[in-house]
């Protein structure tokens, strides 16, 4: 009886926390004039990039640490509405890392996704991959190939033959370094290590999913020749993330086991695009270029001389391929030519050779041009991604600006730390004059400096940002909280 009324006891207690809990998610654990914070969203990113989801090391976390986090979370928010009011994004250096990053984002992960994976594999693939993810294979195989040693019906035979071998009773490790063609897999008795049911061909994965741990399969074939399995040991995933954090991993293991295939409509989303973009090749360019090329191939033949060397000025001016305001002319072409070593160049002997490299160097500004006409690189949660990978650039710009630079240090300064620090100036000969250590006096009160004048500076942006923080809400978070305070 006291057992049931303890049990029921705790549970009450904890749906008393749970109801607590829920009831904290929309509160505000911050509250600024550049954005508040909620209960919720700060659990989440902190769980996910402070712990990587370990819900227990989130319990046991100290106030502290819960403090530095959220400050961090503060900063970004301040970071992103001063670095638009500063205008860092027309600063060249700070725009073009934007430009790479967000265009990086919306071709690779989005345009190229929607163009090309999207022919290959579905999403319900990648869901049902990550379903296969959940458990993990240990298999040993017994292959006999068909070859130019063994034709298709004598593969058959010899495997059926193993296989009775098998059921007599014979150990499958031996049978494996006896008698397997997979001689790389078949020294160490057949086995093929831990792996993915989706890890193998379509046909051994049919089989596999369908043994128990120790079963072995009957003869089956693929591609390969025939094959008997053997299902060593079998075990669920513990290290397997949440599918979104799984998602892309997955999407480019499925890209790299349709290779051939993702080569191909590669190769036709480029060409689409060339057609749609109206790339103009010159072809009288090119058979220039080539001509040239292979007659000072053979004339350096014998030499060390590079071919690429002996073209004229007006020649390298002449167009090979354009689209809207691009250009490549021979020059550019040749430039790039030359950050390779002439063994290990494309080469340079047809119209299709020229094309092809043509198509390579314009790749790029293509795949962005048409990113921009589709417009992936406007979407505001793209821009906002790219920003947020942005804030460590932005927030050194503006630490640069607005502190570094405003760091003075006057000559007494100098001459105090030069004094107090005399023995590391001592030579052999004496001590170094002050004017030869002054850079380096200069830079070490720097750094002193900059610490004090940094933190000063943050406290002071929290102070015009209006930042309260509700510190008795941030300690009812992750549940339980293993603080002094509490």
């Amino acid at each position: 009886m006291r057992f049931i009324k303890a049990t029921a006891v705790i549970i009450a207690i904890i749906t008393l926390i749970a109801c607590k809990q829920n009831s904290n998610n929309s509160k505000y654990v911050v509250t600024s004039s550049v954005g508040n914070i909620i209960f919720s969203d700060f659990q989440d990113q902190m769980l996910k990039k402070e712990f990587e989801g370990d819900k227990l090391k989130a319990a046991n976390s100290k106030m502290e640490q819960r403090e530095r986090f959220l400050n961090s979370m503060i900063m970004d928010n301040i970071v992103k509405d001063m670095a638009a009011k500063n205008d860092l994004d027309t600063v060249k250096t700070v725009k073009d890392k934007f430009h790479n990053i967000l265009f990086y984002d919306a071709i690779v992960n989005h345009m190229v996704v929607d163009s090309v994976e999207s022919k290959i594999f579905s999403q319900k693939d990648v869901l049902d991959t990550y379903e296969k993810k959940k458990t993990d294979y240990f298999p040993k195989h017994i292959l006999i190939a068909v070859d130019k040693s063994l034709n298709d019906t004598q593969a058959k035979m010899k495997i059926d033959s193993i296989y009775n071998e098998l059921v007599s009773g014979k150990d499958f490790s031996e049978l494996a370094k006896k008698y397997s063609s997979d001689k790389k897999t078949g020294v160490n008795g057949g086995e093929l290590g831990w792996l993915h049911s989706y890890d193998l061909l379509e046909e051994f994965e049919n089989v596999l999913i369908k043994l128990k741990k120790g079963e072995i399969s009957k003869p089956f074939k693929t591609k390969y020749g025939y094959h008997i399995a053997l299902l060593s040991d079998i075990k669920n995933n513990e290290d397997l993330k949440p599918f979104e954090e799984e998602k892309g991993v997955i999407e480019k293991e499925l890209t790299a086991k349709y290779g051939k295939e993702y080569s191909n409509e590669s190769r036709k989303f480029l060409d689409n695009i060339m057609v749609r973009l109206n790339v103009r090749i010159d072809t009288l360019g090119i058979k220039t270029l080539v001509k040239q090329y292979r007659k000072n191939e053979l004339e350096f033949k014998d030499t060390d001389k590079d071919p690429i060397s002996r073209f004229s000025n007006e020649d390298r001016k002449k167009i090979l391929a354009s689209f809207n305001d691009v250009k490549i002319d021979i020059d550019t072409l040749l430039t790039m030519m030359g950050t390779i070593q002439i063994n290990k160049r494309p080469p340079l002997k047809n119209l299709n050779n020229v094309i092809d490299i043509l198509k390579n160097i314009l790749k790029i500004k293509m795949l962005e041009n048409y990113a921009e006409n589709l417009g992936y690189t406007k979407r505001p949660e793209l821009i906002e991604k790219a920003k947020d990978a942005m804030l460590p650039t932005y927030k050194d710009v503006l630490i640069n600006k607005l502190v570094k630079s405003k760091i003075e240090i006057s000559e007494k300064e100098i001459e105090e730390f030069y004094k107090e620090n005399m023995d590391k100036y001592k030579t052999p000969e004496g001590y170094d004059p002050i004017d030869k250590v002054k850079a380096g006096i200069k830079n070490s009160i720097k750094g002193k400096k900059f610490k004090k004048e940094l933190n000063k500076w943050e406290d002071d942006l929290f102070k015009n940002y209006d930042v309260k923080v509700n510190k008795v809400l941030l300690e009812e978070t992750f549940y339980y909280v293993s603080d002094d305070k509490q």
